[in-house]
């Protein structure tokens, strides 16, 4: 079964560390000339990733930094980066709900948020943080978000101290 490799380990049936090469536990190396157990292989990563990790964010942050965001695009909304900051641009950098400007990243509440329909997944616009929460917390109903528009007006009060957007 073994005979295709030719690193002279195909006859062995267990690792240096002693784990048994199965099917299910033996991975072939990229080339297809040798063989390595899987146990041990997840255990050197596992110990060396902290090493591996700061050498590439002390040799290029920005390259990494772009390459996290690049992936959390990716797998929070199914864009690209590209079509991600497309799309902020053709807003002009402003919440589509309060017309202001975006400030700072990540979960900061000023931070752009792309806010989608939470049934049908499809991407609405760019919200605040703060924004995005509040109709989020009142269930993306536009019916909610009238009483809730409704119930501010009747106990409204005009203080020099109100703001906006948690500002």
């Amino acid at each position: 079964m073994w005979s295709r490799f030719s690193n002279g380990n195909a006859s062995k049936t267990h690792c240096k560390n002693g784990h048994e090469f199965t099917p299910e536990n033996t991975g072939t190396q990229r080339n297809g000339t040798g063989r390595y157990c899987r146990v041990c292989r997840r255990s050197f990563l596992n110990e060396h990733r902290e090493e591996y990790q700061n050498n590439a964010q002390q040799n290029n942050p920005e390259k990494v930094r772009t390459q996290r965001k690049r992936d959390n695009v990716k797998a929070h909304f199914g864009i690209s980066l590209e079509e991600y900051e497309a799309r902020l641009l053709a807003q002009n950098n402003l919440c589509a709900l309060c017309h202001k400007p975006f400030e700072g990243t990540g979960w900061q509440s000023l931070a752009p948020a792309l806010d989608h329909n939470h049934k049908s997944g499809r991407l609405r616009e760019f919200l605040h943080n703060v924004c995005n929460k509040g109709i989020g917390l009142l269930g993306d109903n536009p019916e909610m978000c009238r009483m809730a528009t409704e119930y501010l007006e009747k106990h409204r009060e005009i203080e020099n101290g109100d703001t906006d957007c948690g500002r």
